[in-house]
């Protein structure tokens, strides 16, 4: 089952009802950014769900954290979240939602994935952290030619699903068994746990890559398919050309004398 589609320069999530007997399971698999229309609309579908599981790696309020493995991995997560909506011209998933207080977050803590992360991670968190201060300074000058980059190459390996195997490859073995594989299994969990108190409808709403996990289990457990939506997260086909851009901001550094490394 298909976790996210791309037509044209479009990425799509999709909004999936199963059902089995009396009890129904909404999944909304999410882009962590999003254009605004796009979180309207799930809003709105979150709205009308009484109970449900949402994704959300909790964290410390700053006063209270003490340990300096997470103040880099938040530090390095907001750094990339943040750039990502401006280059992507959407909205970050944390700013733009609302869950009813009767939706829980089953999820990971900071401190959970802190303390699971090896001193090569930590390296490789302030090497991303040093690489994004770098392009932001590029994307002060070059605007349109480093969002067309970014966008053109956000497009081009989630249409041939490379983006998560390139994240996988660059965070190792700690990113498939902590932030895939436990996140799953803690999902999965917590879903049953629901159903299995006989709620007659939950939802669920967490990143595209996970519902992978989520699809199999239902069906596994005597869920069939019902309905399917597919949401339009971005648009990216008003971006230059991938090669273009990258051309012309090479040649726009090389005339104004600009220093990547500086």
């Amino acid at each position: 089952m298909r976790a996210y589609r791309i037509k044209g320069d479009v990425f799509y999530t999709p909004i999936r009802r199963y059902a089995r007997g009396e009890q129904t399971v909404i999944s909304i698999a999410s882009v962590h950014v999003g254009r605004q229309e796009y979180w309207d609309d799930i809003q709105g579908e979150i709205n009308k769900i009484k109970f449900g599981l949402y994704e959300g790696i909790s964290r410390e309020p700053p006063s209270q954290n003490t340990n300096p493995k997470i103040d880099n991995l938040s530090g390095t997560l907001d750094d990339i979240s943040d750039f990502a909506a401006i280059c992507l011209g959407g909205i970050f998933q944390n700013n733009a939602l609302n869950y009813p207080t009767s939706w829980e977050s089953p999820d990971l803590s900071m401190d959970d994935v802190a303390n699971s992360v090896d001193k090569n991670m930590m390296e490789k968190a302030e090497k991303a952290r040093w690489a994004i201060d770098h392009i932001r300074r590029l994307h002060e000058t070059y605007p349109k030619e480093v969002e067309a980059i970014i966008g053109r190459g956000f497009i081009f390996l989630s249409r041939f699903g490379l983006l998560d195997k390139l994240f996988s490859l660059e965070s190792g073995k700690v990113y498939r068994d902590v932030l895939e594989k436990r996140r799953d299994a803690i999902l999965i969990e917590s879903a049953n746990s629901k159903l299995n108190a006989n709620l007659e409808e939950l939802g669920i709403i967490y990143g595209a890559a996970h519902m992978r996990c989520l699809d199999k289990h239902l069906r596994y457990d005597g869920f069939r398919l019902e309905d399917e939506r597919w949401l339009a997260a971005l648009d990216l086909s008003d971006r230059l050309p991938f090669w273009k851009s990258l051309f012309s901001l090479a040649r726009s550094i090389k005339r104004d004398g600009q220093q990547i490394t500086n």
